[in-house]
């Protein structure tokens, strides 16, 4: 069975309001709002990171934190304070690569680009003259240090460490 991203999320809303954890609007209680840390993972709000070095192709990356931690992709970036926040990670683990995979993609080769976590994609922060295409192909994210915090388009079958990310629900 294939699940378009419309039914799985209003079948995850059934589950939570039979469940109980639905209140009647669009927040969720969640256990706790970033207040403690999953031991090795670095926190930014409710959401978790963990720079992880092996370098690995894009999809195996994908495939890895999705077994890491359940719910965990690699990383959506959502603000200019959560890409400085990455920026922070990926120079904190000082990776001898330039470059490490974030969960952004043109799956369907139209440049238009989707995060593996099914986030909306509410911004971007591109490299000067970026997304380029090189070569033709060029559908995956790198999230690129040598020029802090900025983006490039990649071939996904180079190998590069990556940063995993998981979001718990959070009402403030």
């Amino acid at each position: 069975m294939v699940w378009c991203l419309a039914d799985l999320r209003a079948y995850v809303l059934v589950l939570l309001v039979i469940s109980g954890l639905y209140q009647g609007s669009d927040q969720l209680i969640p256990e706790k709002c970033g207040e403690d840390c999953t031991p090795g993972w670095d926190c930014h709000f409710n959401s978790y990171y963990k720079y992880i070095p092996n370098a690995k192709s894009w999809t195996d990356a994908e495939f890895y934190c999705q077994k890491l931690y359940p719910g965990a992709h690699l990383a959506s970036i959502h603000s200019e304070d959560e890409n400085d926040f990455l920026t922070e990670i990926t120079f904190k683990n000082n990776s001898n690569y330039p470059v490490v995979w974030v969960g952004g993609s043109d799956c369907y080769k139209d440049r238009s680009f989707v995060w593996t976590d099914g986030s909306q994609w509410d911004y971007q922060k591109w490299r000067q003259w970026e997304p380029s295409n090189t070569g033709g192909r060029e559908p995956c994210i790198d999230f690129n240090f040598v020029t802090p915090g900025l983006w490039n388009d990649e071939h996904c079958d180079q190998k590069f460490p990556f940063i995993c990310k998981y979001t718990t629900p959070c009402r403030y």
